[in-house]
């Protein structure tokens, strides 16, 4: 009897091995279930879509816990994406090579997420990545690379490992597409489930976006890519662009345009209308931070331009993006035209201005005998600008290769905006006909440094809300920033006051830094997420203009200014004087709303009725610099030359007989000296070119010089 008890004792578990028997089961049945799903090709793609998308979302929100979140609060929108993801996929069922494509199509997915996690780092921007970016990637690489390292986004050892991970994993990519098994083809599977998935993807997009409950175009990025998803938000980028075709355009468009221009015929400038010089300023991420609740400091970091508010024209300024879009909101202000009509995170300068030309401000005031100037403390060929400005009327572009101040610039690497007092009463006084001047400012540009002493700074930025150190350092770096634009505003101001002709300076800021600002950072009843300030400066007095606040959209800037000063003239923009009643709710204005639509699509996409079918428009004939470069005489020197001259800047380049030279050094606008890279000496008949090039490589200007 005992011996049996002893058996029964010994057949019995122990709880660690009841604990190693049921982990062994879910090991098992974990495996059996894996094994199942790798077995069945449409399954397999459809587990692969689902932890792509997962990955890709935990690397969006930041957290290994944002993919669940999204799945808990939006469910509808996360099971989307997984079913995008899987389209993408499904070409894999047509090919023996399917891991091959498995793989390739992952490290997409994979290297799209890690892009967009990276960009959405705190100090470096808050919007994701969109179709713009991975443009300019591969079409102007060069430009991002080098103001990613100017700028101190990234060290050059980072940018380096970035570049030679991409070639490897291209390598490793092209080595393993040959090398990985081949698997049979499932080709009808892939066929039904592909055309089903085509069809069901249909039929929930459009659906959705019938009942509202998901817009193919989206204001704040940020939250459409956390809400609707990365891979039905990056898409759209791509696919939604241009201005949509208003449904009677195509029968009555002549009929609507017509009616257009006939309500607002009457408002004509007078001839004995003052024409004073108009000069834009916009100003690089340059907000008022004492409308924030989430931060205090030791003294107002803006004194000067605060305190033009009580003496000047001024209110809040909606703009079409945060912390990123410059050239969007100076694309409305220099137009007059609104980017609502447009494609999901579009910037007109890199698609329908690549080749056609914009009515603008500058042609309207050209017309009146004024010239258009623009000015930049950054390269000339960002966002296409030695291109575009061409398009939209600007008879000369300053950018900063054509600065002699070009080489004082800020911790991160921005020009800085001091330099733009001297370049703006310079083409004041060198130009015989009134102005209409443009100008693009950079100093208060992210990324903003994480580390560092804040002791150093002046101005102090105090947490008040819970906030990291990394983040009240960039605040305190930033604030500064702030206040030596401020004190740039006050020199150009004093300048300008002791200017001789009329003048009006429009200042306002283009967009929120990127600091990772929260609509519940800021204090009731103060500005939002898409707003910053404007005001209007004169060095005379502005007779009838009165000194209150009015709240505008950046589309509609230029109109208010204009119409204050009773200029009346382009059909966009005296549209919007027309319907000035209606500034602050154009939403519920229908006949503003959908004329500004109707004119928009005419002048860009459509047969221009308002010009009579015509192109009243030329792009003109645009020069660089304000003065041009010129040589007097090269001098050998040991080992190089020194060239004597007029407006060399710190960015004039040097080839000799078509060879550049590397090594140049700039002392002064009189004076530039080349080293020889080898062993030579300055011949008589050498042709020496003194150039400036922007940072994708382009050749901004040149002139050439032969030897005597």
């Amino acid at each position: 009897m005992n011996e049996e008890k002893n058996n029964s004792l010994d057949k019995e578990s122990t709880p660690s091995e009841e604990k190693k028997s049921i982990f062994k089961r879910v090991r098992r049945g974990i495996g059996r279930a894996f094994g199942f799903i790798m077995q069945r090709p449409l399954l397999q793609s459809l587990f692969l879509s689902l932890c792509l998308f997962s990955l890709v979302d935990m690397l969006h929100y930041r957290s290994i816990f944002g993919s669940l979140v999204h799945f808990v609060t939006y469910p509808h929108f996360f099971l989307l994406n997984v079913l995008i993801v899987w389209f993408t996929l499904l070409p894999a069922l047509f090919l023996r090579r399917r891991l091959a494509y498995y793989l390739t199509v992952s490290l997409l997915w994979f290297g799209f997420g890690v892009a967009n996690c990276v960009m959405l780092t705190p100090g470096i921007r808050t919007t994701p990545l969109e179709a713009n970016d991975l443009e300019m990637l591969f079409t102007d690489p060069l430009s991002i690379v080098n103001m990613v390292l100017e700028t101190g986004y990234l060290p050059l050892f980072m940018v380096i490992l970035i570049a030679a991970v991409i070639l490897l994993a291209i390598a490793g990519i092209v080595f393993l597409w040959f090398k990985l098994p081949l698997r049979r083809r499932a080709f009808w599977p892939g066929l039904i489930a592909f055309a089903s998935s085509a069809l069901v993807l249909t039929i929930v997009i459009v659906s959705f976006r019938a009942a509202g409950v998901l817009p193919s175009r989206f204001k704040n990025l940020k939250q459409a890519y956390s809400t609707y998803g990365f891979s039905y938000c990056l898409p759209c980028t791509f696919i939604d662009r241009g201005i949509d075709k208003p449904e009677e355009y195509e029968k009555k468009g002549q009929e609507k345009v017509a009616s257009i221009l006939q309500s607002y015929e009457h408002l004509t400038t007078a001839e004995n209308a003052e024409k004073p010089n108009i000069i834009f300023l916009q100003l690089e991420s340059f907000f008022n931070v004492n409308d924030l609740a989430s931060y205090a400091f030791n003294q107002d970091p803006t004194p000067f331009f605060n305190g033009l508010k009580n003496s000047c024209p001024h209110g809040y300024l909606s703009v079409p993006s945060i912390a990123a879009g410059t050239a969007n909101t100076e694309f409305e202000v220099i137009t007059g035209m609104s980017l609502d009509f447009f494609g999901a995170a579009e910037y007109p300068y890199k698609t329908v201005l690549q080749k056609s030309v914009c009515e603008s401000t500058a042609y309207a005031l050209k017309g009146l005998g004024y010239e258009a100037s623009a000015i930049h403390n950054h390269t000339g060929t960002f966002y296409d600008r030695h291109e575009v400005y061409a398009r939209m009327g600007f008879d000369r572009f300053i950018s900063s290769e054509f600065m002699a101040g070009s080489d004082d610039r800020n911790l991160t690497g921005w020009v800085r905006d001091a330099v733009l007092t001297e370049e703006i009463m310079s083409t004041l006084t060198a130009t015989e006909k009134t102005d209409y001047i443009y100008t693009v400012s950079v100093q208060g540009h992210g990324g903003y440094p994480s580390s560092g002493d804040i002791d150093d700074f002046g101005i102090k930025a105090v947490a008040i809300a819970d906030k990291d150190e990394a983040e009240i350092m960039q605040y305190n770096y930033y604030v500064n920033q702030m206040r030596d634009m401020d004190n740039f505003l006050r020199e150009l101001t004093d300048a300008l006051s002791a200017f001789e002709e009329k003048t009006v300076l429009v200042m306002y800021g283009d967009h929120l830094p990127g600091l990772n600002i929260e609509e519940e950072d800021f204090k009731k009843d103060r500005a939002g997420l898409y707003e910053t300030e404007y005001v209007i400066w004169s060095n005379y007095d502005l007779q009838n203009v009165p000194i209150e606040r009015k709240n505008v959209r950046s589309y509609q800037l230029s109109a208010y200014v204009l119409d204050l000063l009773g200029i009346h003239e382009g059909n966009v923009l005296r549209h919007h004087q027309a319907n000035s009643s209606n500034y602050d709710s154009l939403e519920n204005s229908e006949k503003y709303s959908d004329g500004l639509w109707m004119l928009q699509y005419d002048l860009l996409y459509g047969e221009r009725y308002a010009y009579g079918g015509k192109n009243a428009l030329q792009p003109t004939d645009m020069t660089f610099g304000l003065h041009p470069t010129v040589i007097h005489k090269a001098e050998a020197l040991g080992g190089g030359f020194s060239l004597y001259g007029e407006n060399f800047t710190p960015d004039t380049r040097i080839r000799l007989n078509g060879e550049e030279l590397e090594r140049v050094v700039y002392f002064g606008p009189d004076q530039i000296v080349a080293a020889f890279e080898d062993d030579q000496s300055l011949e008589k008949g050498d042709k020496i070119t003194a150039f400036y090039r922007g940072q994708n490589a382009d050749i901004l200007s040149k002139i050439e010089y032969i030897v005597p």
